[in-house]
């Protein structure tokens, strides 16, 4: 029921780790920005993420995002 929330929770787990968001500071508070996830299909043989990264965000991150996935595969 709940399948698709904690595949969300662990991109965006899997996002922090490997610091691919974009960090916004209002007075004292700091928050973080993550990609927009557009859509989440999970399937018994895959699970295919849909997401853009926002404005400020670096798109020749290759390496990070490659780590994105392998720290998802590990959790399932």
């Amino acid at each position: 029921m709940f399948e698709k929330l904690k595949l969300r929770s662990q991109l965006i787990k899997a996002s922090r780790t490997a610091e691919i968001y974009r960090m916004v500071k209002r007075g004292d508070h700091t928050s973080y920005l993550f990609a927009k996830i557009h859509q989440i299909d999970n399937h018994h043989t895959y699970t295919r993420y849909a997401f853009s990264l926002l404005n400020g965000i670096d798109p020749d991150i290759e390496v990070a995002s490659q780590s994105i996935f392998r720290l998802l595969e590990r959790e399932e």
